[in-house]
C-alpha cells in the first residue's frame, strides 16, 4: 500500500457548516476566542481574520498524520504570506502528548487549546469529521472551500492554493 493510498483510506470527508456574512474583520466565528501558538501560549483568534484557514484534525499516534503534517508544514510556511494559515484541533490523550507531537513536528501555527477538549470536539463535530488526518479549508468568511486538503496538498501542492483563493460560494 502506498502512502497516498493510506491517506486516502484514514482520510474522513467533512460536509457543510454554517457561513459568515460579517463585512468586517473580526475573530472567525468558526474558532473559539483563544487558541495557543506553537509554545501553548493563550492568543487571541482574532489574528486569524482574513485569512484561508486549514483547521488540521490530528493527533501524534495517528501514523498517517505524522506522514502528513511535513507536508503540511512546507504547504503552510511556502503560503503564510498568501493569507493562508493552520489551526491544529488535536485529538491526544494529553496535553503532553500534543505539546511534543508540535515540537517533534515543527509545527508554527496556532492549535485550539488542550487535547481532546470540549471546543475541539465542537469542531469535529460541526465539520463531520469521522478520521485522521482531516484538513478542512475555510475561506476569509468561514465558508468551506474543501474538505478534502489532506489530497489536495499531497496531489497538487503547486496548484491547489490558487485553486482555493478563486473559490466563490455557491448561491444558496
Amino acid at each position: 500500500m502506498n502512502l497516498r493510498s493510506l491517506f486516502l483510506i484514514c482520510f474522513a470527508t467533512a460536509l457543510s457548516a454554517s457561513a459568515s456574512t460579517a463585512e468586517e474583520l473580526v475573530r472567525p466565528n468558526f474558532l473559539p476566542e483563544k487558541l495557543e501558538n506553537s509554545k501553548g501560549k493563550k492568543i487571541d483568534s482574532s489574528g486569524l481574520a482574513g485569512k484561508y484557514i486549514g483547521l488540521y484534525f490530528s493527533a501524534s499516534w495517528c501514523a498517517p498524520c505524522r506522514a502528513f503534517t511535513p507536508l503540511l508544514k512546507q504547504f503552510r510556511d511556502d503560503h503564510l504570506d498568501e493569507g493562508f494559515e493552520v489551526v491544529l484541533v488535536n485529538f491526544d490523550r494529553s496535553n503532553t502528548d500534543k505539546r511534543r507531537y508540535i515540537r517533534d513536528s515543527g509545527m508554527e501555527w496556532p492549535s485550539v487549546p488542550g487535547a481532546r477538549r470540549k471546543a475541539s470536539k465542537t469542531l469535529m463535530e460541526t465539520y463531520q469529521v469521522s478520521g485522521y488526518p482531516t484538513l478542512i479549508i475555510l475561506d476569509p468568511n468561514g465558508n468551506i472551500v474543501t474538505n478534502e486538503g489532506v489530497e489536495a496538498i499531497i496531489s497538487e501542492p503547486e496548484t491547489v492554493f490558487g485553486q482555493w483563493l478563486k473559490f466563490e460560494t455557491p448561491n444558496a
